[in-house]
């Protein structure tokens, strides 16, 4: 999973990125679903709070209440986001790497990404298909690879 040495066939490649879209999906939607409704019934209590005193005064007590809750709710998705982020990077790092090894380019060309229009030279490398080649970068006990 962290590997950067060797090779990752497109199929290899494929799935992984498949998995990594699935997770961080059903993570943005567990927090959606956990932060916006407070959010939502905050503003409506504040839209109420311009009608009456009461209304306002119901307001100021719910974000006391919810407005710590919901500050918690957000720094707790926001470390687990942040966690799954930097671990996804690694992988997803390494993946590249050995994506672009497979098809015999350095794995290093995967930093043009980070350069704007850079990020479709990667891209286009990691489709090419498999290049015998590429058995160069594979380490000796890997060298039998097919």
């Amino acid at each position: 999973m962290f590997r950067f040495s060797g090779r990752a066939s497109r199929s290899e490649f494929r799935w992984v990125m498949l998995v990594w879209f699935i997770i961080s999906l059903v993570l943005s939607i567990i927090a959606i679903l956990a932060i916006v409704p407070t959010i939502n019934h905050l503003q409506q209590l504040q839209e109420a709070a311009s009608t009456s005193l009461d209304a306002y005064n119901e307001y100021r007590q719910a974000s006391n209440e919810l407005g710590p809750a919901l500050a918690g709710r957000t720094l707790i998705f926001a470390l687990i986001i942040g966690a799954f982020g930097i671990v996804q990077f690694v992988t997803m790092l390494g993946l590249w790497w050995r994506r672009l090894q497979d098809a015999n380019f350095h794995g290093a060309f995967y930093l043009l990404s980070f350069a704007g229009p850079g990020v479709l030279v990667p891209l286009i490398m990691a489709i090419l298909p498999s290049n015998p080649e590429g058995v160069r970068f594979d380490k000796p006990e890997d060298a039998t690879r097919p």
